[in-house]
């Protein structure tokens, strides 16, 4: 399934290494700041789900990302998300959600994995859509395909990643050329249906939606998190208070992973937060070059949908530390402690590596088809 016409020497100069270097660098400050707060035995599960995100990023990077993206190759794609999401809704466990498979000593939460399946399914749908996309069966459609996962995602109780897939969905929709009317349309229908959907929400969401966007109204249940992390960016002044010298981020519950923003915020200072948004942008701008540069327009969509991942995520999770979102369980992309979220991350690094070193064969024009 490698693509030996384009020579393993060409695809290695294909590769956007500021891509790959913005990405490591990211990692590097993560694992900093969950040493700075755990330790080396926090760390040491990271250091290996890097080194194996990495491995499978330059081997997904060789594939040619076309063999994946075949109506019947999709359609088994399709099923296998499915299969995966419902079972993890079957015996899936998590505080508050069911989101997590243990498998021996070691857990893993499926939908990471399943938002790469998602999108490359979800582009290929809109290939094959794209000359009537504003079609009324055409949208219907896609929006059958978005809400079959986003739902499954939701009914295990992970409202954080049921919001990221929706953000994936709509980027990628709009990418593709749906008309504006549709998200007004959309968002008209969220706000209509919010009174009918919150009772269906557990009494632990709820709470945390609420203190979300006022954690002053819980300061010592579910709005100490967001204030501890809010304290500890305002101690870390303009370059940090260096290693080995943080006081408020290693009281923070859950600071390796959810809290991440507030611990960099103490360690590294606003100097660190300022690095942390360029190599971020550096990232999502890479991945929009790559989406626009795009021989297929299936490419580009996939380029599309895992910008949008880290720009969600990003979004979300900023926002929970500083106490305007509330908090939902959303990891901050290649920083955060995770094993299943930074191993998907760089394999979806690898499939957008994999768009770049086949979208030259028709030198500056996409074929659309």
């Amino acid at each position: 399934m490698i693509d030996t016409a384009l020579g393993f020497r060409n695809k290695i100069k294909s590769i956007d290494y500021l891509l790959v270097l913005a990405a490591v660098a990211l990692s590097v400050m993560g694992l900093l700041c969950i040493y700075e707060v755990g330790g080396f035995g926090e760390i040491r599960m990271q250091i290996i789900a890097i080194l194996l995100g990495l491995c499978g990023m330059s081997v997904t990077a060789l594939f040619n990302y076309e063999y994946f993206t075949g109506k019947i190759m999709s359609f088994l794609l399709f099923a296998l998300s499915v299969g995966i999401l419902v079972l993890t809704l079957k015996i899936g466990t998590g505080e508050g959600n069911q989101s997590w498979i243990a498998i021996g000593s070691v857990t893993v939460q499926p939908s990471e994995f399943v938002k790469i399946l998602f999108i490359i399914t979800f582009a290929t749908h809109l290939n094959a859509v794209k000359e009537n996309i504003n079609g009324i069966f055409s949208v219907l459609g896609l929006c059958l395909h978005g809400g079959v996962i986003i739902g499954l995602v939701g009914m295990q109780g992970d409202l954080g990643s049921a919001l990221v897939y929706a953000f994936i969905f709509v980027t990628m929709l709009f990418s593709a050329g749906l008309s504006l009317w549709y998200l007004l349309g959309g968002l008209l229908l969220i706000v209509a249906a919010s009174p009918f959907l919150w009772p269906h929400l557990n009494e632990y969401q709820q709470q945390r939606i609420l203190v979300g966007f006022n954690p002053e109204l819980d300061p010592l249940g579910k709005g100490y998190q967001p204030i501890l992390s809010k304290n500890a960016i305002s101690a870390g002044g303009l370059s940090g208070v260096g290693m080995g010298n943080t006081e408020i981020a290693p009281t923070i519950p859950k600071s390796h992973n959810d809290m991440i923003f507030g611990v960099m915020g103490e360690l590294f200072g606003f100097a660190g937060l300022i690095l942390f948004f360029l190599l971020m942008s550096v990232l999502v701008l890479r991945l929009l070059r790559l989406s626009k540069n795009a021989r297929k327009d299936t490419g580009s969509y996939i380029c599309a949908g895992i910008a949008a991942i880290l720009i969600a995520q990003t979004l979300e999770n900023v926002g929970m530390c500083l106490g305007l979102l509330p908090v939902i369980g959303i990891t901050l992309p290649f920083v955060s402690s995770g094993g299943s979220s930074v191993l998907s991350l760089y394999l979806a690094i690898g499939l957008a590596l994999s768009v770049g070193a086949h979208n030259k064969k028709y030198y500056f024009e996409r074929e659309r088809s």
